[in-house]
């Protein structure tokens, strides 16, 4: 497991630097300059928050060495409506901020302000009427199941050629190869087309037939990596993803 997951990166550890670096400037021009420092600190603490964020995920995440895992099955795992909450309260405050105290940058910065300003509405208007967050994951005896907007699709424990852990843009990302990508059950029929779609569009961008961003789920790519490999390998261990009768659907 050591292998699959090194730690942070050189990269990881300079961008966090430079971000507590670049804050700490503002603090100190702060009380000279105290348009520019704010805008500065707000900017690059947001940012180093961030980077932070990323370097103690990814130091868990080397220390861990889990030899058996499991998940809930039967149960509809959401995206985190707190990740999506910070998300646009972040994109708020940065914008306010600089449409605020950013006079003396360049226009075209202001007008930067104002579009993640505008964003960050958006976002906390997508949540708070419930358009945000989209899609889901649920784990059955029978596969696992990936919701997306108006459709989903199911994915057999046996079509399941490979599995691997990776990242995108520094967020954990869960890789998924399959024996036939179109041996899965579509619902509805017609989102086919759409699923294709997609597969087409992972293995551009990700190198893989489906690829998922687990750290919008909360979920730890390391157990739930273990957990998936061992469904995917040892048939009888689905058994453990029958829901409870409390929890299961009428018939």
């Amino acid at each position: 497991m050591s292998a699959r997951f090194p730690g942070p990166t050189r990269r990881d550890w300079l961008l966090l630097a430079l971000g507590l670096g670049l804050t700490l400037m503002g603090v100190v021009v702060l009380p000279s300059k105290p348009d520019v420092a704010i805008v500065t600190v707000t900017m690059f603490g947001l940012a180093s928050v961030t980077f932070l964020i990323t370097v103690l995920r990814k130091l868990r995440a080397a220390r861990e060495r889990p030899v058996s895992a499991t998940v809930v099955g039967g149960t509809l795992i959401r995206p985190s409506r707190l990740r999506v909450a910070l998300l646009g309260g972040g994109l708020l405050a940065f914008g306010i901020v600089v449409v605020v105290f950013g006079g003396t940058y360049p226009v075209l910065f202001v007008a930067i302000g104002w579009f993640v300003l505008l964003v960050g509405a958006v976002v906390l208007g997508g949540l708070a009427i419930g358009w945000l967050p989209v899609g889901g994951l649920r784990f059955d005896p029978e596969g696992m199941t990936i919701f997306r907007k108006g459709w989903s699709v199911t994915i057999p424990w046996n079509n399941v050629r490979g599995l691997a852990a990776s990242e995108f843009h520094s967020n954990p990302l869960l890789l998924i190869n399959l024996r036939d990508v179109h041996a899965v059950e579509v619902h509805p029929t017609e989102a086919m087309t759409r699923y294709v779609r997609e597969v087409g569009n992972s293995r551009g961008v990700f190198g893989a037939d489906v690829g998922i961003g687990t750290g919008g789920y909360e979920l730890d790519l390391p157990l739930l990596l273990t957990a998936l490999q061992r469904y995917v390998t040892d048939p009888k261990s689905r058994e453990e993803l029958v829901p409870p009768p409390s929890k299961r659907l009428p018939p």
